[in-house]
Order: structure tokens, then C-alpha cells, then sequence
């Protein structure tokens, strides 16, 4: 073999190591998977009526006939549908009690969004959390909420 072919099988030998090692090191620089949660959060008002009592009024003490009164309170919305995407495509559900929650594996770099609706919440809020840290939040007084968060 003559010095030339030496030094060209030399060269081929050291570009051939240099790109494995190069193979090698991206691979091992490659970003995990972050484990991604999605909270959705309503409440509707409700009115709810109060036992009617006796009341008794004016000078004389006359019983006065009771009134029907009401009060508000908070509840879950029940009618919410949810479509949750990622990049490995969209999950729809319809009549969802709030709270909802899932939690999804995505790769780095990509996104994650949902979006909520429900005729019968008063407040809608929604927080997308990557590996433990909150990532967005977003709050609607009623109707439909969107929220996105790059991971």
C-alpha cells in the first residue's frame, strides 16, 4: 500500500469515527419527554330557593304570608366540552363535569391547547403545567376558554 492510500484510508478512518461520535453525542443531548397537565376549572350559579318562613309585621302583629325567597350558589358546570390538542391530534369530549384533568407525554418544542365550552358556566379557567411548572393559565367570565402553552 503506498503512503497515499495509507493516508486516504487514514482520513476515511477518521471521518468515520469523528461522525459517530457525533452520531453518539447528539443522541445523548437529545431533550426528554415533559410530562404535560391540563386543569380545567368552572363554576355556574344556581339559584336555589330558601324555605319560605312566617314573618310577622306591621303595628298590630298580623302573620304576614311568607315569601319565596332564593339564594345563588356555585356548582360544577356539567355540560363542558373539552378538545384537548397535542401533536399526536385532538381528543374530543362533550358533557364533562368541571373538573377535568389529563396529563399527556409530549416531546419538546411542540404545543399543547384546549379549549372548553359550556352555555351554563358563570367562570371558566384553565392552567397547562410542564413537568410541575405552570406554563399558562387563562380565566373566561362564561361561554369558551382557550389555552395554549408551548412545551
Amino acid at each position: 500500500m503506498t503512503a497515499r492510500a495509507r493516508y486516504g484510508l487514514a482520513a476515511i478512518v477518521l471521518l468515520a469515527a469523528a461522525a459517530g461520535g457525533l452520531i453518539v453525542w447528539r443522541h445523548g443531548s437529545a431533550p426528554a419527554a415533559r410530562t404535560v397537565k391540563v386543569d380545567v376549572y368552572g363554576a355556574q350559579t344556581v339559584a336555589s330557593p330558601q324555605q319560605p318562613g312566617i314573618g310577622y309585621g306591621g303595628n298590630s302583629g298580623h302573620m304576614v304570608p311568607p315569601t319565596q325567597a332564593t339564594t345563588t350558589e356555585q356548582q360544577s358546570p356539567t355540560d363542558a366540552s373539552v378538545v384537548l390538542t397535542t401533536p399526536g391530534g385532538q381528543m374530543r369530549q362533550t358533557a364533562q363535569t368541571l373538573p377535568w384533568e389529563r396529563t399527556v407525554t409530549v416531546e419538546p418544542g411542540q404545543q399543547v391547547s384546549v379549549s372548553v365550552h359550556s352555555s351554563r358556566a358563570t367562570s371558566l379557567e384553565c392552567t397547562i403545567t410542564v413537568n410541575g411548572a405552570q406554563r399558562a393559565m387563562q380565566q373566561a367570565r362564561a361561554g369558551t376558554l382557550t389555552c395554549r402553552a408551548d412545551v
